[in-house]
């Protein structure tokens, strides 16, 4: 794997361990702003991220990581079907 993919890799595994140790949401906004700053073609760690954020939907970083998932879901109609889906699951 690429240095960059790695990197990747360890902002998937603090979200994991986040969900697996219940540690506090706070943990995971430096998580979304090396993800928003250094992997922004990257949708689904910000959908598993806004997944913990699920019953916060008035939090900031709720609101953004929203926000960009819905912009992410106008590049392509393949885009809107994962997303959409992703947000599905989240409601049920």
């Amino acid at each position: 794997h690429t240095e960059k993919a790695s990197r990747l890799f360890e902002l998937y595994q603090q979200v994991r361990d986040n969900r697996e140790n219940k540690e506090p949401l706070k943990n995971l906004e430096t998580v979304w702003s090396n993800l928003k700053t250094n992997h922004t073609d990257d949708w689904l760690c910000a959908l598993e991220i806004l997944e913990l954020f699920n019953t916060h939907k008035n939090d900031p970083v709720y609101i953004e990581i929203k926000k960009f998932l819905d912009a992410k879901k106008h590049e392509s109609d393949y885009m809107k079907k994962l997303i959409e889906d992703g947000y599905a699951m989240l409601e049920s």
